[in-house]
C-alpha cells in the first residue's frame, strides 16, 4: 500500500475503527489491517475488521470497504449474503466517481466480486450461463462500465486478407489446442507462415511489464494513451509484419492485442470454454476484432449473449485433433474400466464419476475408475481446495476400485486400459479427451453439462443417446446399451476443422 514505514498490526485495527481519525486513513488502516492479519492466515478477524471499519466510516468508504471484505470472503471459498446489493452500490459510485483512477479503481471492485472465480469457474452453478441479462444488468446500466468497454476505434477496417500468408499468433501461454489446429492448417495450406507469440515469455525477455490482472486491464482498457505505454510500442512493433494477428484464447493477450491500432490487419480471437467466465472478454475492445470463433456450437449461443456487440462476427469452428495412433488394442480389464481424463478442474467432477462407479459396483464388484491426469491441485484456489477435499475422501472409500496415472504424455496408453470413456464434467466446450476416448474404442457417456443447457449443453456436440442427466442414467446407459457402431463418426474431421479456420483468417466466412 506504499505506506513507507511499518504500521503495527494492533494500531491499524485500532485506528481502523477510531472515531477522530480522518476517514481516508481509516480505510488505508483497515486494509492494511486485514492484509496482515491474512498474511498471518487470520482470515476471518480480517474480514471482521472490514465490516467493523465499513459501519464505524459508513458512506462511499464504508461500501468500498465491505466490497473488499466480501472479495476475502470468496478468497476463503464462502459467498457472503448481499453481493448483489453490493455490486449496484460499487457500480453507483463509479457512475458519479470524480477522476478516472477513482472509477476504475471502484469498476475493479466490482468486478472482483462479480466475477471471481468462486462464483463461475470453481462452482457447479454460474449465473453467467443460468441468467446472462439479469447478471449483467448492474453492468450494463452503468455509465462508467459504458464509457469503460465502448469501441475506441469503430472506424476500423481490416485489409482483404484472401490471399494473406503470414499469420502472427499471440497467446498467454497455452499453446495446447495451438499447435495441432496449425499442423492441420499446415497441411491444408503449406504457404501459411505462422509466427507464435508466446506473451508472457515475450515480456519477460524483453523486460517489459505487462498489465495482467483484472485490475491491471481495467486500468489500461481506460487509459487513452495505453499505445503509448512502452509494451504496448514494442507489442505493436512486434505484430507489424503480419497480415493476420490470431489470439488464442479470449483473455488477457486479447485484451492488450484489442487496445493496440493494428488497422488494417485482421483481428481474429479463438475462444474455447472457461474465458467465458471471466471479464476479459468484456473489457477486449470489440471494434478492433474482426472474428470471434468458438469451439463449440454451445459457446457460440453463450457468447452472443454475453457480448452481443461481437455476435454478428462470432462463428463456430471445431478443433483440430489429431486422433491418429490413438486406438491400441485394449487391457484384458477394459470392458470393466470407467475412464476419466483430466480431472482435477473442479469443473470435470470426479464426484459424478464415482456416483456412476458406485452404482455399476452394486451388481458387479469388477467395475473400476481408471483417473487419468494430475489430481486437483488445493493450492491454487479455495474452490478447488474444497473439490480436492471431496474427491480425496470419495479416492479412500474406494480404494483399490480407483486407480490413477498420474500426469503422463502417451494418454493412447492409458485409453487402452478403459472401456467406458465419461465426460462427467458440469461444464465443456468440445470435451477433447472424450473425443480422444471414443477413437480409442471406448464406449462414450456424456453427461449433459448441466451449467450450459440452457444453451444447448452436450447436445449441440455429441449423440442424444450418449447423453445422460445423472448418474443413475449414466449406470443404465452402461449396462444396456452398446457403443454406437459409427461412433467415429461424430469425431470432427481435423482437416475441415483446419480448412474452416483458414476460411475465418482470411475472413471469407464470418457469421
Amino acid at each position: 500500500m506504499g505506506w513507507g514505514v511499518s504500521v503495527p498490526l494492533w494500531l491499524a485495527k485500532s485506528g481502523a475503527t477510531a472515531p477522530g481519525v480522518p476517514t481516508d486513513l481509516r480505510m488505508k488502516l483497515a486494509v492494511r489491517a486485514a492484509h496482515d492479519l491474512s498474511g498471518l492466515g487470520r482470515d476471518r478477524e480480517a474480514i471482521a475488521v472490514l465490516h467493523a471499519a465499513a459501519a464505524r466510516i459508513g458512506g462511499s468508504a464504508g461500501t468500498e470497504l465491505r466490497a473488499i471484505a466480501s472479495e476475502r470472503s470468496l478468497n476463503i471459498g464462502e459467498i457472503p449474503s448481499g453481493l448483489d446489493e453490493q455490486l449496484q452500490a460499487i457500480l453507483d459510485l463509479a457512475d458519479v466517481a470524480p477522476s478516472i483512477d477513482d472509477r476504475t479503481r471502484l469498476i475493479g471492485r466490482a468486478v472482483a466480486i462479480a466475477f471471481h472465480r468462486l462464483r463461475h469457474l470453481d462452482s457447479p452453478y454460474s449465473a453467467l450461463a443460468d441468467n446472462p441479462e439479469t447478471f449483467l444488468k448492474p453492468f450494463r446500466n452503468s455509465a462508467a462500465w459504458q464509457a469503460l468497454t465502448r469501441a475506441r476505434r469503430p472506424d476500423h477496417q481490416a485489409a482483404n486478407a484472401a490471399g494473406a500468408r503470414k499469420v502472427a499468433v499471440v497467446v498467454d501461454d497455452d499453446i495446447r489446442f495451438l499447435e495441432p489446429m496449425m499442423a492441420a492448417i499446415r497441411e491444408v495450406d503449406p504457404t501459411i507462415d505462422f509466427r507464435v507469440i508466446q506473451l508472457r515469455k515475450w515480456a519477460s525477455k524483453h523486460s517489459y511489464k505487462l498489465p495482467l490482472n483484472p485490475h491491471e486491464q481495467i486500468h489500461a482498457r481506460a487509459n487513452p494513451h495505453v499505445a503509448n505505454e512502452p509494451w504496448a510500442m514494442a507489442l505493436h512493433q512486434e505484430l507489424a509484419g503480419a497480415d493476420i494477428v490470431w489470439v488464442e484464447w479470449c483473455q488477457r493477450a486479447a485484451v492488450l492485442v484489442s487496445l493496440l491500432d493494428l488497422a488494417p490487419r485482421r483481428i481474429v480471437i479463438r475462444l474455447h470454454s472457461f474465458e467465458a467466465f471471466t471479464v476479459f472478454p468484456h473489457l477486449v475492445d470489440p471494434s478492433s476484432v474482426d472474428a470471434l470463433v468458438t469451439v463449440s456450437p454451445t459457446f457460440r449461443k453463450l457468447i452472443g449473449v454475453l457480448t452481443p456487440d461481437l455476435d454478428d462476427r462470432t462463428t463456430f469452428v471445431p478443433n483440430a485433433i489429431d486422433l491418429r495412433g490413438i486406438g491400441r488394442e485394449k487391457t484384458s480389464t477394459a470392458p470393466r474400466t470407467l475412464g476419466l481424463v483430466g480431472w482435477a478442474a473442479p469443473a470435470k467432477d470426479a464426484v459424478w464419476a464415482l456416483d456412476v462407479l458406485d452404482l455399476l459396483r452394486r451388481d458387479d464388484d469388477q467395475w473400476t475408475l481408471h483417473l487419468v491426469g494430475a489430481p486437483p491441485d488445493p493450492n491454487r484456489s479455495a474452490g478447488e481446495a474444497a473439490y480436492a477435499h471431496r474427491v480425496t475422501a470419495r479416492l479412500e472409500e474406494r480404494g483399490a476400485a480407483v486407480t490413477q496415472s498420474g500426469q503422463v504424455t502417451d494418454v493412447a496408453a492409458e485409453l487402452a486400459k478403459i472401456g467406458v470413456i465419461l465426460s462427467s464434467s458440469t461444464r465443456e466446450s468440445f470435451h477433447v479427451a472424450l473425443a480422444e476416448g471414443i477413437a480409442s474404442g471406448a464406449r462414450p457417456v456424456v453427461r449433459d453439462w448441466p451449467m450450459l443447457s440452457k444453451f444447448g449443453g452436450a447436445a449441440t456436440t455429441w449423440p442424444a443417446e450418449w447423453i445422460v442427466q445423472t448418474p443413475d442414467e449414466a449406470a443404465a446407459l452402461i449396462t444396456t446399451t452398446a457403443a454406437p457402431a459409427e461412433s467415429t463418426a461424430y469425431l470432427p474431421d481435423r482437416l475441415d476443422a483446419a480448412s474452416a479456420m483458414i476460411a475465418v483468417l482470411r475472413g471469407t466466412i464470418v457469421q
